[in-house]
């Protein structure tokens, strides 16, 4: 009740349900959709305030299906290889994860790089970091590490390069490839 009289008033109401296409409004399904959700992310370890930055910056997830969305969304993450501190971590960064499809987005970004040689400890370290590297189009991100072969071998610091801005890619890489 507390976290959720906080929410209230760090969130515009009108943010959370604009933001909500067909979602839930905030003052809707309170005991059936938001009290669970909030339950489960302090359950997966995240304090009040990840919380509020998490619903903050991704109001929908009170949208998605706890048993169909979210859980099997962290499970994955778990199997990848991520701890229970690691899988929070990764949420509070990157809470729009629940709206990625795991099938054709997570799933073969994942199988790329391990096709580009990197283990699943060396993945799941650049994933904490940027989970963002998730949302690339398979175009952009098989670019960018194309780019990055050509300069040498692949190593954990080619996966931090990956997230610089297209300014900052280009201006580093791409200009030494030509």
């Amino acid at each position: 009740e507390e976290l959720l009289a906080k929410l209230r008033s760090r969130c515009r109401y009108t943010q959370l349900t604009d933001d909500c296409r067909n979602g839930p409004h905030l003052t809707d399904d309170v005991d059936s959709r938001i009290k669970p959700t909030l339950a489960w992310l302090s359950e997966l370890g995240l304090s009040g305030a990840d919380i509020q930055k998490v619903v903050t910056r991704e109001p929908r997830i009170f949208s998605r299906s706890l048993e169909n969305c979210l859980q099997p969304h962290a499970q994955w993450l778990s199997d990848m290889g991520m701890d229970d501190s690691q899988v929070a971590q990764f949420i509070v960064r990157w809470p729009a994860f629940f709206s990625c499809s795991l099938e054709t987005k997570a799933k073969p970004t994942v199988q790329h790089l391990r096709d580009l040689g990197f283990a699943d400890g060396q993945i799941v370290t650049g994933l904490v970091s940027f989970p963002q590297l998730l949302s690339y189009s398979s175009q952009r991100f098989l670019h960018r590490m194309r780019v990055l072969k050509s300069q040498g071998p692949l190593t954990e610091r080619s996966l931090w390069n990956m997230v610089l801005t297209d300014a900052q890619f280009t201006a580093r890489f791409e200009r030494l490839a030509e």
